[in-house]
């Protein structure tokens, strides 16, 4: 989600263009000695045009004073930070340069950026000052570049009105927000308007077409359905006209027979800057499991989200809460399970229902990049059929209707010289008893601890640690000579580590020793080499080896494992 910032990185340089001290001296060139002219300045009064200081009887004037002016957070907060620059100092150029900085950089502060301050023609042998202060209005709103989005749907972005000041809050938070659509990346840029004292906003635009096709291949799958997952899907960016992005996707395994699963996810960017995001699945299993006379299950999901951003959502951040509702409904573990000895296929089928409340923060700069989420899950009720606690046992020991637990996750990354990067990630669950099979967080993987099977330990409260020491990236289309390459390829070391506590689990016994087969806790640890191969926005490939370093309770025997996979896409 942070891409949406980094396309308005040129509008400080465009600020700093608009609101040059430079710009009002050469409109209005007053030539003065570095040298006091008068003893000491008695007062300052800030002006909207040259025309009111010739009506205005200034002698009075002490300290610092404006008229017909909107001073951002009022006159005293100006007064505050110039005062001290220039009651009972000399006057001079050096002096008058130093104040009419400050007021630009205040306006500036206060989210004001066009403003330009000049020194009028004027007497000053009594002591005051006249500065007049320009505040530039928008003129209009210009859109060039675009090809797949009208400039109907980007004027619809900016909430800036002509003949009103420019705030820059509104204008980063409104270029941000239209960059929330992977498909469109707008700059923008200030330039003079066609009227005295306005400034026209041009939105530089580079879009795409809004269709996306990708396939893709990995191992995240299991024993029970297969190893290798295949996946096919598309992405539509501008649905119907809105904007809006739609994604739906076909994966599926090397025996089509064994596993199949459609998902869709539909993204609404609301006029009043909120988000609705739909998403579900619908999956098909059918493994060969010896002693089972029903081999076949299905899962069913259907979620909900309503997103808030908040605060800055621009330059690197984004905040924003959320809440909604998930739907679930299954009759088998086997996609949880990679192990086919810990399989349950029960006689019906079981329903979810949970309630969400979220929040999210995460904020970049050039140095680094930092992320929180959490999320709070609970069931308070029973609300359809095939929803009670012996339904719900039946699936996993002692799990019960009524639940709560939190996820949380903490990332960052740190970007070193030469390019190189460290990165940290720590996720954490607390469930407040046994949960299904859907909910307990998994370790083992790609996504937690690599070198072990996917899910290989399914746990209800958990605790996963990854790092990662990333190495300067290259250009291998460089290296075989091609021109202007965008592609990049780097090498990784990563060390994961996951650790697992069930909740009133009912273990099984090894009858021959009378020890439970699962023990209290479960951890899990590896280290190991990774690369990663990008051509931006037509491949991504990846490969870890991970090395174990602890064998679980019903590890496999091996030592170590690859974690492999790629998208193509167009």
């Amino acid at each position: 989600m942070l891409k949406v910032f980094s396309a308005i990185a040129l509008l400080p340089a465009a600020l700093m263009a608009v609101s040059s001290p430079d710009e009002g001296e050469a409109r209005r060139p007053v030539r003065l000695s570095q040298q006091p002219i008068i003893t000491t300045i008695q007062g300052i009064a800030l002006i909207p045009d040259e025309q009111m200081g010739h009506c205005l009887e200034l002698s009075h004037v002490c300290g610092l004073q404006a008229y017909d002016l909107d001073i951002p957070g009022g006159i005293e907060c100006l007064r505050e930070r110039l005062e001290p620059l220039f009651l009972c100092a000399p006057y001079s150029k050096a002096l008058l340069d130093e104040i009419k900085k400050e007021i630009i950089l205040y306006y500036r502060s206060a989210g004001r950026p066009v403003v330009t301050v000049y020194v009028p023609e004027q007497d000053v042998t009594e002591g005051v000052i006249k500065l007049v202060v320009v505040e530039a209005c928008l003129g209009e709103v210009r859109v060039c570049g675009n090809r797949w989005f009208s400039d109907k749907m980007y004027g619809k972005f900016v909430r800036l009105r002509p003949g009103r000041a420019i705030t820059a809050d509104t204008l980063l938070t409104d270029v941000a927000w239209m960059n929330r659509n992977p498909f469109r990346d707008a700059n923008v840029f200030f330039v003079p308007g066609a009227d005295e004292g306005t400034t026209d906003i041009e939105l530089r635009v580079s879009d795409r077409f809004p269709v996306q096709f990708y396939g893709g291949g990995d191992n995240t799958g299991n024993t029970a359905t297969g190893n290798t997952r295949w996946y096919a899907g598309a992405t539509w960016g501008n649905v119907f006209g809105l904007g809006h992005i739609l994604n739906y996707q076909y994966t599926t395994t090397t025996n089509v027979k064994r596993f199949q699963a459609h998902s869709f996810h539909y993204t609404a960017l609301l006029p009043w800057r909120n988000l609705i995001l739909l998403w579900g699945g619908y999956a098909v299993v059918e493994p060969d499991i010896p002693g089972f006379p029903k081999n076949k299950g299905h899962d069913f999901q259907g979620s909900a989200r309503y997103a808030i951003p908040f605060g800055e959502t621009y330059y690197g951040k984004v905040q924003e809460t959320r809440f909604g509702f998930d739907f679930k409904n299954y009759d088998n573990n086997l996609i949880y399970e990679g192990d086919l000895e810990e399989v349950d296929v029960v006689t019906g089928t079981i329903n979810l229902t949970q309630f969400v409340l979220g929040y999210a923060w995460a904020s970049e700069n050039a140095k680094a990049k930092f992320a929180f989420d959490i999320d709070l899950y609970g069931s308070p009720v029973r609300i359809l059929s095939n929803q009670t606690d012996a339904d719900y046992d039946e699936l996993s020991a002692g799990a019960d209707v009524r639940y709560i637990y939190g996820r949380t996750t903490m990332g960052a990354t740190w970007y070193l010289p030469a390019k190189y990067e460290i990165s940290a990630l720590g996720r954490l669950q607390i469930a407040s008893g046994a949960l299904l099979p859907s909910e307990q967080f998994g370790l083992g993987g790609y996504d937690t601890v690599r070198g072990y099977d996917e899910r290989i330990v399914n746990i209800d409260n958990a605790l996963c640690l990854n790092f990662e020491f990333r190495f300067r990236p290259f250009s291998l289309l460089r290296f075989f000579g091609a021109c202007c390459p965008q592609d990049y390829f780097t090498f990784l070391a990563f060390w994961d580590y996951g650790l697992g506590i069930p909740w009133e689990r009912k273990f099984k016994l090894d009858l021959a020793n009378n020890e439970p087969v699962l023990p209290p806790t479960e951890w899990l640890m590896s280290v190991g080499p990774g690369i990663r191969y990008v051509i931006t926005n037509y491949l991504s490939a990846r490969a870890d080896w991970g090395v174990k370093l602890h064998r679980t309770t019903f590890d496999d025997g091996s030592r170590s494992q690859f974690n492999l996979g790629f998208v193509i896409s167009y």
